[in-house]
């Protein structure tokens, strides 16, 4: 299926571009909401209610997602762990990796903040506008 050609107006295409990350962001902030307790679980599964009815161009309707971001990373440096490479000559090679559950929420971070990126670029080109409009008043 082909992308329609939205580059008419940069707004709509921002919007669209919102519109077509809303189903993998909803997924992602059950998987985030499950992996989270109390009032962190509580906020995503508010924002999980912003994202189910589409109410994501406020600021104010998501405000939440900020902090359910931050507790989301505690909980994947939670999950790092320390490994060990023994090799047969010469020292052993230590480094750090992730959990199966921190991979998997850290997937879901990552589809969040790409959806917070493109909400950003909706808010920022409707600012310009305003402020296009406002300078093109004061010149007439």
């Amino acid at each position: 299926m082909s992308e329609p050609n939205l580059d008419y107006d940069p707004l709509v295409s921002a919007i669209y571009q919102v519109q077509m990350q809303l189903g993998p962001a909803l997924d992602a902030i059950e998987t985030v909401a499950q992996s989270l307790s109390g009032a962190d679980a509580r906020r995503a599964n508010e924002v999980a209610s912003k994202l189910a009815s589409e109410q994501v161009f406020s600021r104010r309707d998501m405000s939440a997602l900020a902090p359910v971001l931050q507790a989301a990373s505690s909980k994947i440096e939670e999950g790092r762990i320390r490994k060990v490479e023994y090799r047969e000559f010469g020292e052993p090679e230590v480094y750090w990796s992730h959990t199966d559950e921190a991979l998997e929420l850290m997937r879901s971070v990552q589809k969040l903040a790409k959806l917070r990126d493109a909400i950003e670029t909706v808010y920022a080109i409707r600012r310009a506008d305003q402020l296009a409009t406002k300078f093109r008043s004061q010149d007439g």
